[in-house]
């Protein structure tokens, strides 16, 4: 194990980061530190850790209670997710504010996208926690735009929004709305009969943005740039974009960004002259993940995912020796 580590210093850079978004809440948690000291000895694996750990430390927000008596606030915050219809009207997205991620509704009056800064006013809904836990929920009133959010993010939104206006002049709308469900899972203009017939068959997750579609992207792009003498590094570069653009257009959800870092780093291992390793690659999905939002550390989704694929790329060289031992048998007979 210790050979391990030592010859992946992602792995510790990662575990100096979970140390440092959750220190500060949990200090015990820095009682961690010592037996990663004495796991990892190879200086750019301490050096890593050190500087990850410094920065969890920099990067973690404390999250203020919100008054429950209050039933009338401003909140100013980022937009987190895609705006979408609601089936009562307006439109719905999540709010990343001081308080937390508030549950957003508007009369859509306001087009916003992805990482826009916003103002809101109206009836606030303190939510609930405990076994049932219940977002922060704000029904606005008035909306007002700070600053927009990445021209890259805008870009990404326009290509969703073009191949919507695509679809629609081809097809009828419930299949125009099934295909943008497929390829960007959104969903919330698919009728709801679609989405029961779905949920009966056990098939949501095809509505859902996902490691395959990041795959197929993957695989398509590199046969193409495969045809004409395209250096390796214009090769990821492309890549890079074209799945930033995806995964911008389909919310950032988690399992597209997993599998788009995880394919940019098997694909980039050799332009740093290292050979392709699923530890280290889920090791920098952390890592990003982490930047972005250092509070979904003590989110459950969170540690299941890294929990699984660690433990997918931890198993999935190992092969049973039975196969070989019985061959082996065969040929000295």
């Amino acid at each position: 194990m210790r050979k391990d580590l030592d010859r992946r210093p992602l792995i510790a850079a990662l575990a100096g980061l979970l140390i440092g978004v959750t220190a500060i809440q949990y200090p015990a948690n820095l009682l961690f530190l010592v037996p990663m000291a004495f796991a990892v000895r190879t200086m750019e694996g301490r050096l890593l850790a050190s500087l990850f750990l410094v920065a969890g430390l920099l990067l973690y927000k404390p999250v203020k209670a919100l008054d429950p008596a209050r039933t009338e606030m401003t909140l100013q915050g980022a937009v987190s997710s895609h705006p979408r219809a609601a089936s009562y009207g307006g439109q719905t997205c999540t709010l990343a504010t001081e308080y937390g991620q508030v549950l957003l509704h508007y009369d859509g009056g306001q087009p916003l996208i992805m990482g826009d800064r916003i103002e809101a006013r109206g009836e606030i809904d303190p939510g609930e926690t405990g076994a049932v836990s219940r977002p922060i929920f704000l029904k606005a009133f008035r909306v007002e735009l700070l600053s927009h959010g990445s021209q890259m993010v805008g870009w990404a939104e326009g290509w969703r929004r073009s191949f919507s206006a695509f679809a629609t002049r081809g097809l009828e709308r419930p299949e125009a709305s099934l295909l943008e469900a497929i390829f960007f899972s959104s969903s919330d203009l698919m009728a709801n009969e679609t989405k029961a017939d779905f949920k009966a068959a056990n098939g949501l997750h095809v509505l859902t943005a996902a490691g395959l579609h990041v795959l197929l992207i993957a695989l398509a792009l590199q046969a193409l740039m495969g045809l004409a003498p395209i250096p390796h590094w214009m090769q990821m570069v492309v890549l890079a974009l074209i799945l930033f653009l995806f995964a911008a257009a389909s919310g950032f959800q988690t399992s597209t960004i997993r599998a788009s870092i995880f394919a940019l780093v098997i694909r980039g291992a050799h332009l740093f002259r290292r050979e392709p390793d699923a530890l280290s690659a889920v090791s920098a999905v952390g890592i990003v993940l982490l930047l972005f939002d250092p509070g979904g550390a003590e989110q459950l989704g969170f540690q299941l995912t890294m929990v699984a694929a660690f433990a997918f790329a931890l198993f999935k060289g190992s092969k049973p020796k039975v196969a070989k031992t019985a061959k082996a048998q065969l040929l000295r007979r």
